[in-house]
């Protein structure tokens, strides 16, 4: 009998070391089925009579994502032993110079306003007048008359694939007719980089946009990178949530969504770091802190609240009381004053007047007196919100639409990136459990309240007062507290047997694969 169970559990051995085999080829089966089956039903009926050479872009870029996901797939099962950040640095870079080209220029949501101020401070940044009187932004007349709207169409791309390595036909400065967003330099950084190094290098407008949005990708990906490096536990929690749809989008476009997202991610990494295995705080742990809460302040202003993540770190490690406190002033000054330097204008808006007059509606807007006055019915526009919207921002939060919500990848999508962040954030037997109850109810007060005041931004400054719930909030607002929630979730009741991180990654890729392969069926065989 036991020679027989001896037999038995050898055989299973084998198979468990064949599984990612099995995985790998049944991927590699699946995924080239479905491109060959949407290339023949949605793309060759599109194309064949519009481009060949459209067609034949199409077909690279699908199959060097292909090639990716299989080449990566069969690395991992080779590998030993890789490190997750460096992975990170390899899937992200790749993945989101796909979407990059996927998503043509402008195509991402309100990435035109995004472009426009970005363009304002590279301005600033070649010592030019930014804008008119008016607030319109000067631009070269090449890029001001770039043929593009917000559409995904086959013409875009046929327009992008004709214009890509033309130079600039004229440098002429014109007026560019759109509304700036009302905010400071910080969060365009990255983008007013790359549009400027190709104003100088005299690139056409195409080439101009795709580096502002590439710059913006590596700051994101550098950022994240550092934050997986350091965070003690939950790393593929960071991957994961890097490596959403919705999250692809937005690091790939000129959006300043990304910015937040990325200092959010690094702030509460650092944090954990440092409570959970920094011996001592010192200078110059007080210094990192003070200049990543600096940077996500002024990126939005909710997001400031993440710096109660600081006093997870205990008192002990900072060796004196006083020093504490100074640490603690320095991490805030530095917050609120890099917060009033580049949103002075913004503030200013909201506290010149107590009246507030909703302009896309015109319709007066709720204001702070009606809400004291009244809270039974602020109680119910709440809750009203919560009940009607509460799936809508699960699901967007995900990427469920992107573009301008013209692009749906299919509830069956969402469904795989959800499995994705509940695989992520289970911890395996040998694993540390990270924080402590205490601090995962601080945790769970700070993402609530993020969240709340999200709501009330959208409540003062989209919202019609005649309505009945809150308008305006998105789903990818709440993507900079996710990783935090999520953590909360690890505990040593549900845990894996098995390390999941090559899997995570494998599927990760492969979901971001069908998803572009969906971006470009849509887009291809839509008729706006």
């Amino acid at each position: 009998m036991g020679a027989e169970m001896e037999k038995w559990k050898e055989i299973w051995r084998r198979i468990s070391e064949k599984k990612l085999w099995v995985f790998w080829t049944g991927a590699v089966l699946i995924l080239t089925a479905l491109w060959f089956t949407t290339l023949k039903a949605c793309v060759l009926p599109v194309l064949k009579p519009f481009s060949t050479r459209l067609l034949v872009l199409y077909c690279v870029f699908s199959l060097f994502l292909l090639l990716f996901c299989f080449g990566l797939s069969f690395y991992l099962i080779k590998a030993k032993k890789i490190k997750t950040e460096k992975l990170f640095l390899v899937c992200c870079l790749t993945v989101g110079i796909v979407y990059m080209f996927i998503l043509p220029p402008l195509t991402a949501p309100d990435e035109i306003a995004h472009y426009a101020t970005a363009y304002k401070w590279s301005n600033v940044m070649m010592f030019k007048e930014a804008a008119d009187e008016e607030g319109h932004v000067y631009m070269r007349a090449e890029d001001a008359r770039a043929p593009f709207d917000h559409r995904n169409t086959k013409e875009n791309y046929l327009t992008l694939a004709d214009s890509f390595f033309k130079p600039c036909q004229s440098a002429e400065t014109v007026v560019f007719d759109y509304k700036l967003v009302n905010t400071g330099p910080v969060p365009y950084i990255p983008q007013a980089v790359g549009i400027t190094l190709g104003r100088l290098m005299n690139l056409g407008w195409a080439m101009t946009m795709f580096l502002g949005r590439l710059m913006n990708l590596l700051a994101f990906t550098g950022c994240v990178y550092w934050a997986i490096k350091r965070i003690p536990f939950g790393k593929m929690v960071l991957f994961s949530v890097a490596m959403l749809p919705m999250t692809m989008e937005l690091i790939s476009s000129m959006s300043y969504d990304t910015l937040a997202l990325a200092m959010a991610i690094l702030f509460t990494a650092v944090c954990l770091q440092y409570s959970q295995t920094a011996d001592k705080i010192g200078k110059k742990e007080v210094a990192v802190l003070a200049v990543l809460l600096g940077l996500l302040a002024p990126c939005k202003t909710v997001y400031i609240l993440l710096a109660g993540l600081c006093l997870l770190i205990p008192r002990k490690k900072f060796g004196s009381k006083r020093f504490y406190w100074i640490s603690a002033g320095a991490v805030m000054g530095a917050a609120v004053l890099s917060l009033l330097l580049n949103n002075m204008t913004a503030i200013a808006g909201y506290i010149g007047t107590g009246e507030n007059y909703i302009s896309w509606a015109g319709e007066p807007g709720y204001t702070l007196g009606m809400l004291v006055k009244d809270p039974v019915r602020f109680l119910f526009l709440l809750f009203n919100t919560v009940r009607e919207y509460a799936g809508f921002y699960l699901t967007h939060m995900i990427g469920y639409e992107l573009g301008w919500r013209n692009i749906c990848i299919g509830e069956l999508a969402v469904l795989a990136f959800l499995f994705l962040l509940f695989l992520s954030c289970l911890k395996t037997e040998d694993e540390i459990e990270g924080m402590k109850s205490g601090q995962k109810a601080w945790c769970i007060v700070i993402c609530l309240s993020i969240a709340f005041l999200i709501g009330m931004s959208m409540l003062f400054g989209w919202t019609p007062a005649s309505w009945s719930f809150i308008e305006g909030i998105q789903g990818r607002y709440f993507l900079p507290i996710l990783p935090l929630f999520l953590l909360t979730l690890r505990n040593n009741k549900i845990v894996l047997r098995k390390n999941m991180d090559k899997w995570i990654i494998v599927l990760a890729i492969c979901f971001n694969a069908l998803v572009v392969q969906k971006i470009a069926a849509v887009s291809l065989g839509t008729v706006f």
